[in-house]
């Protein structure tokens, strides 16, 4: 992608006004006889020529007759006007926001092609207002430092993340779903699809994810995947937007296990908790969280591990393994549960039976 200058917008637009006077001029009338003629006060009239007063719709109307010019061409030319002071005012005030402009992640955004290629703050200030659809730079803090998703959210140990990165990781979800259709929300459907979906974390990345893009839709949920920005620290959100239940993944942990645990962990969250909760999680999948604010986490969490390994195959696969865990006895009760060996690992790993540095051959990374 080239570099892009601003977008020209010329200084020299004129006030209506100006055109006004080159028609007078033209046509031989005085301020005067103008003002007889339309009714309007003399001071009106001198008001528009000298640039203090706007030509209204009213106005615009009195003068059509008068030089054969409609109406709109006076109402267009006063409101290119309007626009362009109006836009001189949000550059001005633009130019002052570099440090808040500094905050969000520009330089991958760009690569994302997400904002032009451009150091130019103004141009910059401007596509981070049409990449969040807001009409002042002012109100991302009203739409965004507000949204109950940033409100509920927690800081991960151990990371630095701010509400600008977190905001637009989600507004790049929010973007890819901004215009499909979606059905009502069935919890029921969802429910009934769990076993299909288990069922897929045995197949390669490309061929399971339009599938199960496929089956969260029936059920009345958007999924989406959004690349990480660097440090971002956030694993996947679930919530609405505009009517859609969405589940948004970041893919910022790619082994399989991982990958599986946060999926079914948002399940968890609509099941368990409804469409009207916004979770927003930023700890480690598999992680165990305490204190109050954490039980719903703790809940989903619970629900992504039995939904993969129901409790009690499990229970008898640690009992009969009696602390030894070979690869092979790995894959084969993998292939007896029908999920992917990588998430057997993982969960022998969480649980303490086996080193974190123990089997992770048979993890596999999505790409």
């Amino acid at each position: 992608m080239t570099n892009t200058p601003r977008p020209f917008q010329p200084d020299w637009v004129t006030h209506p006004g100006e055109h006004l006077a080159e028609y007078l001029e033209s046509w031989g009338i005085s301020q005067a006889e103008l003002a007889d003629r339309t009714g309007l006060h003399r001071k009106t009239i001198n008001a528009i020529i000298n640039g203090t007063m706007s030509i209204t719709a009213d106005t615009a109307v009195l003068l059509e007759p008068i030089f054969g010019m409609p109406a709109h061409f006076w109402v267009n030319l006063d409101a290119q006007y309007n626009a362009h002071m109006a836009r001189k005012r949000q550059h001005a005030h633009i130019e002052t926001q570099h440090a808040q402009i500094s905050r969000f992640p520009i330089k991958e955004m760009q690569a994302r092609g997400l904002l032009q290629q451009t150091k130019d703050p103004i141009a910059l200030g401007v596509a981070l207002m049409q990449f969040f659809a807001l009409g002042d730079f002012n109100q991302w803090s009203v739409v965004w430092q507000r949204s109950p998703l940033l409100v509920a959210y927690r800081q991960q140990r151990a990371e630095t993340k701010t509400p600008q990165l977190v905001s637009v990781w989600l507004r790049e979800g929010q973007r890819m779903i901004e215009h499909h259709e979606s059905v009502p929300f069935d919890a029921a459907k969802l429910r009934e699809a769990l076993p299909t979906m288990r069922q897929l974390t045995t197949q390669p990345h490309d061929q399971f994810w339009p599938l199960l893009q496929g089956i969260c839709a029936d059920a009345g949920v958007l999924l989406v995947r959004v690349k990480p920005y660097t440090g971002l620290g956030v694993y996947a959100a679930t919530y609405r937007y505009r009517g859609r239940t969405v589940i948004q993944l970041s893919g910022l942990r790619r082994s399989v296990d991982q990958f599986w645990f946060s999926f079914f962990h948002e399940v968890g969250h609509l099941l368990l908790h409804g469409v009207k909760e916004l979770f927003l999680d930023d700890v480690e999948p598999m992680t165990d969280t305490v204190g109050h604010d954490d039980t719903q986490e703790a809940e989903a969490n619970a629900f992504a591990a039995r939904t993969l390994i129901p409790d009690g195959a499990y229970r008898k696969f640690v009992r009969e393994a009696k602390s030894i865990y070979t690869s092979p006895a790995i894959e084969r009760f993998a292939a007896q549960q029908d999920v992917h060996p990588g998430i057997v690992v993982g969960r022998l790993q969480h649980d303490g039976k086996v080193r974190y540095s123990a089997h992770n051959g048979l993890k596999g990374i999505y790409e």
